[in-house]
């Protein structure tokens, strides 16, 4: 029995070069929601690009977006949210 060695290379077909960049474009308008405060589109935008192509590059690109740009979001809506509190408690 012979062993045949596979040589890996970094090729991406074109229809698989298409598809991240349509995630990517996906990845952006995600960024772009959560900066508007559109939480859920974002989790939807960024749940269609990992659909679309679950590459590394993607999931990186995505865990980024969640990680630092969403506890931006989180952090802007409880300091809205105390703010409003704190400005309710001093009224009465």
């Amino acid at each position: 029995m012979r062993l045949v060695s596979v040589k890996r290379t970094n090729f991406i077909s074109p229809l698989g070069h298409l598809q991240q960049n349509c995630a990517f474009f996906a990845l952006s308008n995600a960024d772009s929601l959560i900066n508007a405060d559109d939480a859920y589109g974002a989790i939807n935008q960024i749940r269609e690009a990992v659909i679309l192509s679950p590459s590394f590059k993607v999931i990186r690109s995505a865990g980024r977006i969640i990680l630092l740009d969403g506890s931006r979001w989180l952090w802007r809506n409880l300091t809205r949210k105390l703010r409003g509190k704190l400005k309710n408690q001093a009224d009465t």
